[in-house]
């Protein structure tokens, strides 16, 4: 149901656009405003906050720390407890074989992960390999 106003509204705008006519856009729209976005998007660059060098450091004291505890070289006992116990076997038993597997193939497939999210976020911040 329409007032008589809605309908005088509606004639009018009506009139007004048959007799202005709708303007065509430019044929490269798109393309211009897709250029005027990129121009105004500014690139920011991914810097890493610890270098390879600084992980290379950390990865080798990591793997020391590891043999010290796991093998203890230098048999440190005397203490009242024992900081490098002579083997981790009477803290968790022996490990059984399908652990081992099981740490080896984390480790793999954590080591292709680091790869492949790392090549994803070089090439989401533009950043040359």
């Amino acid at each position: 149901m329409r007032t008589q106003e809605e309908e005088q509204m509606d004639d009018l705008v009506r009139k007004m656009v048959r007799d202005t006519g709708l303007e065509k856009p430019v044929p490269d729209l798109k393309k211009n405003i897709m250029e005027g976005i990129r121009n105004s998007y500014s690139r920011s660059s991914y810097t890493s906050l610890i270098p390879k060098r600084g992980w290379a450091v950390l990865m080798a004291a990591l793997v020391v720390f590891v043999a010290f505890v796991w093998y203890n070289p230098f048999g440190f006992k005397g203490m009242a407890f024992e900081i490098f116990p002579q083997n981790l076997g009477g803290l968790f038993g022996e490990p059984s074989r399908v652990t081992l597997y099981a740490v080896v193939v984390l480790g793999f497939m954590m080591a292709i992960q680091v790869v492949l999210l790392k090549r994803k976020l070089d090439l989401r911040f533009g950043k040359k390999q």
